[in-house]
């Protein structure tokens, strides 16, 4: 999808938190309310379609047309428009002109939780994306950020109960399982989170994210790292310099030495650093 570009967001802003003024000449008529619920129910379904081009149009012309008693709802649309972009600010200014009437609703928690997030406020993140999923069960995404936003408070086990949550719901998530692998190596785990990260692989095989995190993984039990059959040039490069610090964190410095060396040979690119690496112990020069 086409990314909406700077000029489009200015006017987004001038349009969505605008006094009104502006719009004075021109103002349409308002929508009565069934065709406010009708328009705020098609926009929620082109947001969840992740049709964001769509949704940003539709926003612009329900803002002018509702009347207040649909205020809220919109601002909350069009708070998750904005967590949809990333924009944590605009998400933010959107989220804060929600009144308290949704301040339970598994939908405001969970903006919450992400704004929280994106802020590195772990403990609130934590705080709203538990009331979003115990109101909510049934949304992965949302379990998924609350394993996030646990794992980097170091509180790997209930990170994994959380990710086990998310991927009960949608199995075949390469991300998820990519971020419960993380969680239990650094539980000790690391039999299970090779098997995570395996199984992710075979989800998207040109995860190279997933394939680098394998390689250190192998590499550090001294297992074999296998390259698929994509992998070439600097993708092998990236995953063999990864097998090779993770035989290096594991004090298997000379597993570690042939990777690095491998490395070279299969990367695109003189690198002084990798070359260092791959020859740790250079002999001396003749005196």
């Amino acid at each position: 999808m086409t990314a909406i570009g700077w000029r489009s967001i200015v006017a987004a802003l001038s349009l969505f938190f605008s006094a009104g003024v502006a719009f004075a000449e021109t103002q349409p008529s308002k929508l009565g309310a069934e065709e406010s619920e009708g328009q705020l129910l098609l926009i929620e379904q082109a947001l969840e379609a992740g049709r964001l081009v769509q949704t940003e149009a539709m926003l612009r012309w329900a803002e002018p047309r509702l009347v207040e008693g649909y205020r809220n709802r919109f601002n909350l649309l069009l708070a998750e428009y904005f967590l949809a972009r990333e924009d944590v600010v605009l998400a933010e200014k959107a989220i804060n002109s929600v009144d308290g009437s949704l301040a339970d609703s598994c939908r405001f928690t969970g903006i919450w939780g992400w704004i929280s997030y994106q802020k590195q406020d772990w403990n609130r993140a934590i705080a709203m994306l538990a009331s979003a999923v115990d109101q909510c069960p049934g949304d992965s995404g949302r379990w998924n950020l609350l394993g996030q936003a646990l794992a980097h408070k170091g509180e790997y086990a209930a990170s994994i109960e959380a990710f086990d949550a998310a991927l009960s719901l949608q199995p075949a998530q390469a991300a998820v399982l990519n971020n419960r692998a993380l969680a239990l190596a650094y539980s000790g785990a690391l039999g299970r989170a090779i098997a995570d990260l395996s199984k992710a692989l075979e989800i998207q095989p040109d995860n190279r994210t997933v394939a680098e995190n394998l390689a250190f993984l192998r590499a550090n039990m001294g297992l074999a790292v296998v390259l698929g059959p994509n992998d070439n040039g600097t993708y092998d490069a990236r995953s063999l310099t990864k097998a090779g610090e993770g035989a290096l964190a594991a004090h298997r410095t000379e597993a570690a030495t042939s990777y690095f060396a491998q490395a070279v040979l299969a990367s695109d690119r003189f690198d002084a650093e990798l070359w260092r690496r791959a020859n740790p112990h250079p002999e001396k020069e003749a005196q």
